[in-house]
Parts: C-alpha cells; structure tokens; sequence
C-alpha cells in the first residue's frame, strides 16, 4: 500500500509537469513518457494487492482495497 501512495504522488508530479509543458506550445514527449511509465508500474502494484484504480488519482484520498 505504500508503494502505491508513493506512485501515486510520483505520478501526480509527472502528470503536471507534461500538461504544463504541453500548454507552453512545446510538448515533452520524454515527460509523457515517464508520465505512463509510472501510470503502467501504479496499475501493476494496485493488481497485485487487490486494488483498483478509478479516474484520476488523487494522493490525498484514502485508497481503500477490496478484497
């Protein structure tokens, strides 16, 4: 479960610094790419405890797991 935290808020820097360059007019492909990386690694660790990823993630919510 805290690995999955710690992506999350990885995750939530990544995806802001890529929108942010996006909205200058000189989208980094490399901050996109790093961008699904860690959204591909997120899904990975939340599959393997039982848990479920739904919209955007937010790093101050409780994630909850079903079991």
């Amino acid at each position: 479960m805290k690995e999955l935290k710690t992506l999350i808020s990885i995750h939530e820097v990544a995806y802001n610094m890529a929108a942010k360059a996006s909205g200058t007019g000189h989208p980094e492909t490399d901050l996109w790419d790093i961008e699904q990386e860690l959204s591909d690694r997120m899904e990975e660790v939340a599959s393997n405890i039982g848990a479920r990823l739904v919209g955007h993630v937010n790093p101050e919510i409780e994630l909850i797991v079903l079991g």
